[in-house]
């Protein structure tokens, strides 16, 4: 697949006007929109209202240096993943050290030649371009999420609050930040695979039969096939799969037990059930609090969920 980096936007700060122009000349040349800042505030507001693919960023810079620009665009969560080099005409280990504390993708110094400029540029375009196909897709699939609401009016809302709860365990178990962002996906996409799910199946009042049980037990397979062709969804994917098992096996639809469901999983299915009996549902009135754990107790005592994040869930909800 070709990156599309022709046109990419790129805001360049520096105090020097001098390096500045030589910077916008080479890189007009190469085909990208340039906007320029002599100074980090003045920067600040050009990637506000830029948005850009790329900022180039000096290190010592009047009112607010390279490495605080560098610092304010990490803690931005729509600059969080954009690429930064910072310039530097010292180009010490320590400068280096720092720029990277700060969030830098990488250090050029101002007596680099253009070739080097060149293909720092291009790779960390074609970074943000992946990344931004990545996010795409991403997207597409929560959208595709949100018809299980349409189809199901009993969920809606289901998705993001499983999500939240199981994130907030998580969180309170001192998990990483990647396990925590592949928590919350998998949260928001978990029951995706109703979408292959009949209506009349998914809304009916009282028991379903053996055999729209059987159609419905198959929508974590589903959802598995669905969000195949993202690479990045490889926990978020066993997640999605295995939320319905059970560590004492009669879960479905592999009948895992024990160790084979990951401790992701494990918190996502205590999420699930927990939001599903304080909700209210087409067969049953949404339960108290109190009751809700009861049944959780009574399913640890079947060895069906895991015991100790139920007690995390109740130190946090």
């Amino acid at each position: 697949m070709e990156l599309k980096i022709t046109g990419s936007k790129i805001v360049i700060a520096d105090d020097s006007p001098t390096i500045v122009s030589k910077l916008e000349l080479m890189l007009k040349k190469q085909g990208y929109q340039v906007f320029s800042a002599l100074d980090g505030e003045k920067c600040l507001q050009l990637v506000s209202e830029v948005d850009p693919d790329l900022i180039l960023l000096d290190l010592d810079m009047p009112k607010v240096n390279g490495l605080d620009v560098c610092k304010v665009i990490r803690h931005d969560e729509k600059t969080s993943l954009t690429p930064v080099i910072i310039l530097t005409a010292s180009g010490s280990k320590d400068d280096k050290n720092r720029a990277l504390a700060a969030g830098a993708n990488d250090m050029l110094y101002k007596n680099y030649d253009n070739i080097e400029l060149k293909l720092k540029v291009e790779s960390l375009l074609k970074l943000k371009y992946a990344i931004d196909q990545l996010e795409n897709a991403n997207n597409i699939i929560k959208s595709l999420a949100k018809t299980v609401e349409v189809k199901d009016k009993y969920t809606v809302g289901h998705a993001e609050r499983v999500s939240f709860i199981a994130t907030t365990i998580a969180r309170k178990m001192k998990f990483h930040e990647a396990q925590l962002k592949d928590i919350t996906m998998a949260g928001l996409l978990h029951d995706i695979g109703k979408i292959g799910v009949p209506d009349l199946i998914l809304n009916k009042e009282g028991k379903l039969t053996d055999e729209e049980f059987t159609i419905i037990k198959n929508h974590p397979v589903i959802g598995e096939e669905i969000c195949n062709p993202i690479k990045s969804f490889e926990k978020v994917k066993q997640i999605i799969r295995h939320h319905h098992e059970k560590l004492n096996g009669k879960g479905y639809p592999d009948g895992l037990k024990g160790d084979q469901i990951n401790i992701e999983t494990r918190i996502m299915t205590v999420a699930d059930i927990y939001d599903a009996l304080t909700s209210d549902r087409s067969y049953r009135k949404s339960m108290t609090k109190e009751d809700a754990f009861n049944i959780l107790k009574s399913l640890v005592e079947r060895d069906e969920i895991d015991g100790s994040i139920v007690s995390v869930l109740e130190k946090v909800v």
